[in-house]
């Protein structure tokens, strides 16, 4: 009679404790975040966008890195300009504050 009874138990037992597990990184995730963030600003209608952009890096990861970059931007004309965006990121080993 026990070996029937153990198996059944360690069962209930094993699915309670992922049910308490997933139930735990759950309830963390509620309070653990990183900064609020908000809609800048948003644009109704019938919209449309160009995106333009250029590198600084010579190849894949490579780490030399050129000076200077450029890219041209052609829109044609009678269009209205909404909005422009600046989007910038780098990377590196370090990051230092001096």
């Amino acid at each position: 009679m026990k070996k029937k009874v153990l198996p059944i138990i360690s069962h209930l037992f094993s699915g309670n404790i992922k049910k308490f597990i997933f139930s735990l990184f759950f309830l963390a995730s509620t309070f653990l975040s990183a900064q609020d963030i908000g809609l800048f600003q948003q644009f109704n209608g019938r919209y449309d966008f160009t995106a333009i952009g250029n590198t600084l890096n010579t190849g894949p990861n490579d780490c030399n890195i050129l000076t200077t970059s450029q890219a041209e931007l052609n829109l044609d004309s009678g269009l209205t300009l909404i909005a422009a965006r600046l989007y910038w990121s780098g990377s590196g080993a370090e990051f230092s504050n001096t």
